[in-house]
């Protein structure tokens, strides 16, 4: 059985659902695409390489990655994470973690305006007395 197989029945066999899967290339390249993650598999180094979503937890990828390394004979890569951001460009590293707390600073500040905005609205409201 390649190692593109194993890689499917492995994903089956603990409930991992693949959003796409395609080759790439040269047919010993195969790329799937879940969730969580991205994996590259090449079948002639007989290795699999493995890129987590920047917000997938440190725990969550480590069993994932434990997952896939009870395939025989398979060498795993963990490679940078990744984000996509809202024009779905693909960035990696360090700007994939920035990108993330710049959606955070954002977050924040709206949630702060509308504290604001509620405290106005209070403040400035003709209520009836009890």
């Amino acid at each position: 059985m390649n190692l593109t197989k194993q890689v499917t029945k492995k994903l089956d066999e603990y409930g991992l659902y693949i959003i796409n899967d395609y080759p790439v290339e040269t047919e010993s390249d195969h790329v799937f695409h879940l969730e969580e993650m991205i994996m590259f598999v090449n079948e002639k180094e007989k290795s699999v390489s493995i890129t987590f979503k920047a917000t997938t937890r440190p725990e969550r990828a480590a069993s994932l990655a434990l997952i896939l390394n009870q395939i025989k004979d398979v060498v795993l890569h963990i490679m940078e994470p990744f984000m996509f951001t809202n024009t779905n460009e693909f960035v990696s590293g360090e700007k994939a973690y920035q990108l993330i707390q710049d959606g955070d600073k954002q977050k924040i500040a709206q949630e702060c305006q509308k504290q604001q905005f509620f405290a106005e609205i209070l403040e400035r409201a003709n209520c009836h007395e009890c």
